[in-house]
């Protein structure tokens, strides 16, 4: 529906509570059941009905993220999308979640994706694992958080802290093997 027409599938969903929750109920399920291309399908088509939800973005970035996962392990002869655009697609999306709305678990979301998956620019990977881990310490300082948001910011918080650790230390590793085998020709001799 949302494919063919698009702008009618915006109205449905905005026309009422229940029909707004409804494809968050069927992205769940596909989820769920592994069909992650279509979930990421999915989370893109929800968009449609707000593209000024940060946690609209923030779903179609973590479902971009395991279609793109799915399609690599799972070895898909005829993907949708290869794993590196989902992955594309998915920092895409990360990055309007964090510009609608700054919060650790975008930040740390989008983080995760540079780091574990597009595995570029380490620098700002640290620089969002830094941020999201002080915005996540001063929530929760002042402990008011919307309902739920507390255990998701101390995930955060968390993860944040130990992604950071990881990634500094494959830097070190990388560094290390470069200056071992940048020698003078004459190693091993």
């Amino acid at each position: 529906y949302a494919e063919e027409d698009q702008t009618g599938f915006a109205q449905m969903v905005n026309s009422s509570a229940q029909n707004k929750a409804y494809p968050g109920r069927l992205l769940g399920r596909l989820y769920a059941a592994g069909k992650f291309e279509a979930a990421a399908d999915l989370a893109e088509a929800r968009l449609m009905a707000d593209e000024t939800d940060p946690l609209l973005w923030n779903d179609v970035g973590l479902m971009n993220r395991d279609a793109g996962e799915h399609v690599m392990r799972a070895k898909i002869e005829e993907p949708r999308k290869s794993a590196e655009e989902y992955y594309e697609r998915s920092w895409a999306a990360y990055q309007v979640a964090i510009e609608l709305d700054r919060k650790p678990q975008y930040l740390n979301d989008g983080a995760v994706l540079l780091h574990y998956y597009l595995k570029r620019d380490s620098d700002k990977a640290i620089a969002m694992y830094d941020e999201a881990e002080a915005m996540a310490l001063k929530m929760l300082e002042k402990g008011d958080f919307a309902s739920g948001e507390k255990p998701v910011v101390e995930i955060a918080l968390r993860d944040s802290r130990n992604n950071r650790e990881l990634l500094k230390r494959r830097i070190e590793r990388e560094k290390s093997r470069k200056k071992g085998g940048d020698g003078d020709g004459e190693r091993g001799l």
